[in-house]
C-alpha cells in the first residue's frame, strides 16, 4: 500500500513539481514510515512552494524536535490575572476591565506569519455585560485562517461555560456582573 501511494505522488509530482500538497502529502507518507530524513525533505519542498504551509511547517518542527513555535513565549495563566485584578470601585466610571489583551507575532521568510492572541475582559456590570456578550475577531478569510483554541465565560467562582462559536464570531452564555470572557485565538496569514 505505502509502495503504490509513493508512486502515485511521485508521479503528481513529475506532473506538477511546485505542489507544495503532494510534497507534504509525501513527507506524511515517510514520517508514518518513520523515514525521517526523507520525510523532512518532502516537508521542506512544501514550504519551498508554499511557505504558507503551516501543517508542514509544523510537522517539520516536530520531527526536527522543536517545540511549537509559540511555546518560544512567556505565557500568562488567566486565573492569577483575574485573582490580581483591581476591584470595580477602583474604575466607578467603568462597565467593565480588559485584563489582558496579549498577541505574539511569529513572522516566517518569504512573508508568511502566525499570530496567538489572548483576551481578558472582568464585567462590571450590565453595561458592561452587553459590551461583551457578543464578541467578534476581525480578520481576512481570503489571506488568513483563523484557529480559536478558547473562548470561554470565567464565572465568579473560577468554573468556565464555553462560548457558543461560529466562525469568528462568540455569545458569551451565562454572562453575569463579576465574570470573565476570554478568547484564545491564533491566525495564520
Amino acid at each position: 500500500l505505502y509502495d503504490r501511494t509513493e508512486q502515485s505522488l511521485r508521479k503528481a509530482i513529475a506532473i506538477c513539481p511546485n505542489s507544495d500538497i503532494y510534497w507534504s502529502e509525501l513527507g506524511e507518507l515517510y514520517r508514518i514510515q518513520k523515514d525521517a530524513l526523507r520525510a523532512m525533505s518532502a516537508y521542506q519542498n512544501a514550504l519551498r512552494y508554499n511557505p504558507a504551509n503551516y501543517e508542514a511547517r509544523e510537522k517539520l518542527r516536530e520531527m526536527q524536535g522543536k517545540k511549537s513555535i509559540f511555546a518560544q513565549f512567556s505565557s500568562m495563566n488567566p486565573d492569577s490575572i483575574i485573582a490580581a485584578a483591581t476591584l470595580p470601585s477602583a474604575f466607578p466610571n467603568d462597565h467593565a476591565l480588559v485584563l489582558l489583551d496579549d498577541t505574539k507575532r511569529v513572522v516566517f521568510d518569504k512573508g508568511t506569519s502566525m499570530a496567538q492572541r489572548e483576551f481578558l475582559v472582568k464585567t462590571f456590570d450590565k453595561s458592561g455585560i452587553d459590551q461583551y456578550k457578543e464578541f467578534g475577531i476581525p480578520y481576512n478569510p481570503y489571506t488568513e485562517t483563523l484557529i480559536i483554541e478558547k473562548a470561554v465565560t470565567i464565572k465568579k467562582d473560577g468554573s468556565d461555560v464555553k462560548a457558543d462559536v461560529a466562525r469568528n464570531s462568540m455569545v458569551f452564555k451565562q454572562l453575569e456582573e463579576g465574570d470573565c470572557i476570554y478568547v484564545k485565538w491564533k491566525t495564520k496569514n
